[in-house]
């Protein structure tokens, strides 16, 4: 995603996301981010073209999140996707990160926040 502060590492996942996904996309570019910030902000779009995560990448994104749990100063979740929202709201009580919830329809809004 573009126009968005160096310090966020936005990520748009459109179909199933693998691990290859995961291994080969997110975490350089999360890894490179942080090398050049001490703190990241992280921006997830999981629109209308998002269709899950396969097991890998989702054990993937759990042992990056655990390792990394400190790293991060804001998250924001753009979804409509409801399994996406609820394990957020359940899982936000474990973050020291902010984390804020947007709709799809409030994009601009998740943008302009995480911006800041």
């Amino acid at each position: 995603m573009e126009g968005l502060p160096d310090d966020v590492a936005a990520v748009e996942a459109k179909g199933k996301i693998t691990a290859k996904d995961y291994d080969e996309t997110l975490v350089p570019l999360l890894e490179k981010k942080l090398k050049e910030h001490k703190k990241l902000k992280m921006l997830f779009y999981a629109g209308p073209d998002f269709e899950g995560y396969s097991a890998g990448a989702m054990w993937d994104d759990a042992k990056f999140g655990i390792t990394h749990l400190t790293d991060f100063a804001k998250i924001a979740i753009i979804t409509d996707v409801e399994w996406v929202r609820q394990g957020t709201k359940l899982f936000v009580p474990l973050f020291p990160a902010k984390v804020r919830l947007f709709s799809n329809k409030e994009l601009k809004d998740g943008k302009a926040w995480i911006s800041t």
